[in-house]
């Protein structure tokens, strides 16, 4: 089984301590002297007042009859305790109950506190997407972007905040930066190798326990992770995309530090848990998540409040908290999260099980803290939300409350964001007895429990780009048009440019995979060298092959379909397109060496039988009958024999699959439709694009509509046959199908 264990991932955290640069200290003035104090005081004791039950630091100290009647797991943990508040590890504040503790065994995890530490991160995604070059110098002129790209801010903004909260080994302060491959590649065209330097220097600061301070995330070029084409697609462009962003890391900035976490973050924080397989496969340990796609997978999620987001679909609730559920709104222009603490503010570990073998992945997903980052992009953090946090806190497992933004745009990428509120609101975590730090010195304080295990994370990106809706409406337009009231209805005619763009990239994928096995069947020594393929523009000596990996790589950008149709966003992914198609057709020479290519499955509504909501559905509640659309694309270079769609009901009230769900078995109940299957050639917009840099055809949109009944499950996947025979399946989709109301 492919997996990664806690118990895998120990020699992660193992460093020899790194002594600590202090630059930038200055002396500070000799303290006056301190007048004599009670040895209690010293060393930094509170004791309760005489006559009051015994206490340190706020802690009850148990009296010895009390222990001897508690269970054995029980009294340790109380000594524990009392033991933590005399070193100082627990604040007044923290202060826990003085009645006698429960037994251990009797709770799935550590008890609920009134008030305890949170640990707060600061995440700073860079970016900016590969584009004509006559736009990039006038856009990367500003100059908080260049600031931001060349470490100015970032690194002076890190020297600000352990300069207040202190060099010392055992603080965790550190920065997450996820700085694209498009973005590095830009800036060394601009400046040359001279904005790198500042970079360098923090990447030599580290934690007592060998962390890094400034921890770079991979992230790779800017594709949107919760739409990719699936199977070997996805391992495909999640393999090229870890190398190509890691082969720079260690160009640019030398080999990671020792132990360092292979941490992922998303570009928009859009992900979906059929990524996993892909993830590991590629050595990812953690990824970032929204916590608001945590707090809807909780069964019994309530998603009152959120008016411009459907609910959650009850398919996708598939999570049980063991604690009691705390609600906590934030955001704010109408971009919310609804928050279950703590649940929702911790680390998880996700399994995935691959539909084709029952092999289960599993990878630590990591929530960022989806309504207080958007906050923190636009203002100075309020620092009521982290004490509201903590009122949902847990004993010896802080709340984790990672702030994201975007690090180079808006106001959390100026100066006011980095060098003014950032290490105030550190210094404020730190003199309030909360933490301030980096992911992986989180995951080395506070391993992730081996049974705390998710089964299911709900699709979807970070709320400020689309409110974070699981259809990821922002990247992906659904073929619809307007209906009776202007309600949309699903119309397989109808197309717009996400569409496309999905569409080009399900073809440009399915042809270099299909190079790349050829290449391997002409030389069965060869490998895919992605050393040369960051180099491919550089030399007359590349493989056409590899220079079109590359510009596929750089080409097809989350950005693209987020600012809409411009000129060269439209022209980049067609001429990557068909950058592919023309180096991999010689390889071909008629053959075919891959199975095909499926983008999807997708669905609309979202809810079918139920409310749907949101700029998709006309910013009104809008019911739906029991029906639902299936769509997304194929394409094989050998042709399609055909595509169809699986599906299969469960009628026994279950609202979530089971394992053997999981699976496509070959257990009896799954019904075959033939999708119907439309060419959208002549819809394309070109956008000026001259016939002979266009694509000759693009794949196929299939559809299909399901009628399954109300008040069901019902498992999905479509099936693909090339007319060489190769066969290429879908993950599984699993949707509710309510009962509309009145019914």
């Amino acid at each position: 089984m492919v997996s990664l264990t806690p118990s895998s991932l120990a020699g992660s955290f193992l460093a020899a301590p790194v002594p600590i640069p202090a630059p930038g200290l200055s002396a500070l003035p000799a303290p006056a002297a301190p007048a004599p104090a009670p040895p209690s005081a010293v060393l930094g004791l509170a004791l309760s007042q005489p006559g009051e039950p015994l206490a340190v630091n706020g802690v009850a100290v148990p009296t010895a009859q009390a222990v001897a009647d508690l269970p054995a797991a029980a009294a340790k943990e109380s000594g524990d305790r009392v033991m933590d508040a005399v070193l100082s590890q627990a604040s007044p504040a923290a202060a826990a109950s003085t009645a006698p503790e429960p037994s251990a065994e009797t709770l799935p995890r550590p008890r609920l506190a009134r008030r305890l530490a949170v640990y707060a991160s600061r995440i700073w995604h860079l970016h900016y997407p590969w584009r004509d070059w006559g736009h990039v110098s006038g856009d990367m002129a500003s100059d908080d972007k260049v600031k931001a790209t060349n470490g100015e801010h970032p690194v002076e903004s890190l020297r600000a905040v352990l300069d207040r909260t202190g060099w010392k080994p055992e603080n965790p302060a550190g920065f997450s930066v996820s700085f694209t491959a498009a973005l590095m590649e830009i800036a060394r065209k601009l400046w040359g190798e001279g904005w790198i330097k500042r970079w360098r220097e923090a990447f030599s600061w580290r934690t007592g326990r060998g962390s890094p301070r400034m921890e770079m995330l991979l992230t790779g070029f800017h594709f949107m992770y919760g739409l990719l084409p699936w199977g070997p697609a996805a391992d495909a462009l999640v393999r090229w995309n870890v190398g190509y962003h890691e082969t720079l890391m260690r160009e640019y900035w030398g080999p990671p530090a020792p132990g360092q976490m292979r941490i992922f973050r998303p570009p928009e924080v859009g992900f979906s848990p059929e990524l996993v397989p892909a993830l590991v496969k590629a050595g990812v340990q953690v990824v970032v998540v929204d916590s608001h796609h945590i707090s809807r997978s909780l069964q019994g999620y309530d998603a009152s409040g959120m008016p411009n987001v459907s609910p959650p679909n009850p398919a996708d609730q598939r999570n049980r908290s063991p604690y009691p559920v705390d609600y906590q709104t934030t955001g704010k222009d109408g971009r919310l999260t609804k928050d279950a603490l703590p649940y929702s503010y911790l680390p998880h570990w996700l399994r995935y099980t691959d539909p084709a073998d029952g092999k289960q992945y599993k990878l630590i997903v990591f929530p960022m803290t989806g309504g207080p980052s958007y906050i923190a992009g636009y203002q100075d953090f309020p620092t009521e939300l982290v004490d509201n946090a903590a009122k949902s806190g847990l004993d010896g497992r802080p709340l984790a409350m990672a702030l994201d933004t975007d690090g180079d745009n808006a106001w959390g990428g100026g100066y006011s964001s980095y060098m003014e509120s950032t290490p105030r609101l550190a210094q404020w975590l730190d003199s309030n007895g909360h933490h301030f730090g980096t992911i992986q010195e989180y995951l080395a304080r506070y391993p992730v429990p081996e049974d705390d295990v998710l089964d299911w994370v709900e699709p979807g990106a970070w709320p400020n780009a689309d409110w974070g809706s699981p259809q990821l409406h922002r990247w992906l337009w659904p073929p619809i048009a307007p209906g009776p009231q202007g309600r949309p209805v699903f119309t397989p005619s109808a197309w717009n440019f996400k569409l496309q763009f999905h569409a080009l990239l399900t073809m440009a994928v399915h042809y270099l995979l299909q190079g790349e096995a050829a290449l391997k069947a002409r030389d069965p020594g060869w490998k895919t060298d992605m050393g040369r393929i960051v180099k491919a523009d550089a030399g007359a000596a590349r493989n056409p092959w590899e220079a079109a990996v590359q510009a596929v790589l750089r080409a097809f950008d989350s950005g693209h379909v987020y600012y809409g149709p411009e000129t060269d966003l439209v022209q980049w992914p067609l001429r990557a397109a068909k950058a592919a198609v023309d180096a991999v057709l010689p390889l071909l020479a008629g053959r075919s060496f891959a199975a095909p290519t499926i983008w999807g499955p997708s669905r609309f509504p979202w809810n079918p039988g139920g409310e749907n909501r949101g700029e998709l559905y006309g910013w009104q509640s809008r019911q739906y009958g029991p029906e639902f659309d299936v769509f997304g694309f194929a394409f094989s270079a050998a042709g399609l024999k055909r595509v169809e769609l699986k599906w299969r009901v469960s009628k026994d009230g279950r609202t979530a699959p089971r394992a053997e769900d999981l699976v496509y078995g070959e257990a009896a109940g799954w019904q075959s439709t033939a999708m119907e299957l439309r060419d959208p050639y002549g819809q394309v917009e070109w956008k000026g694009l001259p016939q002979s840099e266009r694509v000759a055809q693009l794949p196929q949109l299939a559809h299909a509509r399901v009628a399954a009944g109300e008040d069901v499950l019902v498992d999905y996947y479509i099936e693909a046959e090339g007319q060489d025979g190769r066969v290429q399946r879908s993950p599984i989709a699993h949707v509710w199908v309510g009962r509309p109301a009145g019914r």
